[in-house]
């Protein structure tokens, strides 16, 4: 018996309007807020096919699954009672596993973009209040489609998706670019309200070139020792501060975040950051 065709009539219909949209010249400025959230929906469904076709256990919010074999609960058709991860560790993954398809620089570029969507589809600010630079935001869009193009007519045939040639894209050393450039202005220190740079220091007599857990590991921005992925402390050493450690890729993604000045960096980011520090 012949296996029924699967239907992504939606998908098709978002991937369309995508496709179309970047490859207009003529940006509408209405236009690209539904542009963005169709893009993000568009991209995180096709990630997510490949994914699962490589490996079901790879979509899905494993830790919270109690058999003791994740692979067994979504063999035995548990999934509905799986919660499928987050976009973060979606992009993560895919990363990891199909690591020659995006470059770091292209998949931060993919967080950016999510960032702004996260604006319309969260936020709270009215349209004309979310600030953020469109031309690049179209830009990072169409380094990235080209490559979904190919991954989805890979997935879905030729026949069912319109190749995509988007105008308006950065190349690899123009991308590069401005991300370091992004990097540079989110550890530029605040100016304090008498127009000099914000006085950040770390814990009285203690320079973190001196610190005994954290010697190196500082806030780009503040040169705290207080930097650290996510919010949990060294519990093999005791600090309080914790260390900057890579998670195993199947564990949930998180944010390097400093506990004084509250900076936020991806691991791409923050990797540039120490590259600018140099």
């Amino acid at each position: 018996m012949a296996r029924k065709k699967a239907n992504y009539k939606y998908l098709s219909f978002l991937y369309s309007r995508v496709s179309d949209f970047l490859s207009n010249e003529d940006i509408a400025q209405e236009d690209l807020p539904d542009a963005i959230v169709s893009f993000c929906i568009v991209v995180e469904k096709v990630l997510k096919v490949k994914l699962h076709k490589r490996n079901p256990v790879l979509i899905f919010e494993t830790s919270s699954v109690k058999d003791d074999d994740a692979l067994s609960a979504v063999a035995l058709k548990k999934e509905k009672n799986i919660e499928t991860v987050k976009i973060e560790n979606i992009i993560k993954r895919f990363g990891i596993v199909f690591r020659r398809i995006f470059t770091p620089d292209e998949l931060q570029a993919l967080r950016d973009i999510y960032e702004v969507r996260n604006c319309f589809v969260h936020g709270y600010k009215a349209d004309d209040e979310i600030i953020f630079d469109e031309e690049n935001v179209v830009k990072k869009m169409g380094t990235i489609w080209e490559k979904i193009s190919k991954i989805a007519v890979s997935l879905f045939g030729r026949e069912n998706v319109k190749d995509g040639k988007p105008k308006k894209k950065y190349t690899q050393e123009e991308l590069e670019k401005v991300l370091e450039e992004e990097v540079r202005k989110m550890i530029t220190p605040p100016r304090d309200r008498f127009g000099f740079g914000a006085l950040l220091t770390t814990q009285p007599g203690v320079s973190w070139f001196e610190h005994p857990y954290m010697a190196g590991d500082k806030c780009p921005r503040c040169g705290s020792p207080s930097f650290s992925l996510g919010d949990t402390g060294n519990s093999l050493t005791g600090s309080p501060y914790g260390t900057i450690t890579k998670l195993g890729f199947l564990t949930d993604s998180s944010l390097y975040k400093c506990k004084k000045c509250n900076l936020e960096l991806t691991e791409k980011q923050y990797e540039i950051a120490k590259r600018i520090s140099q």
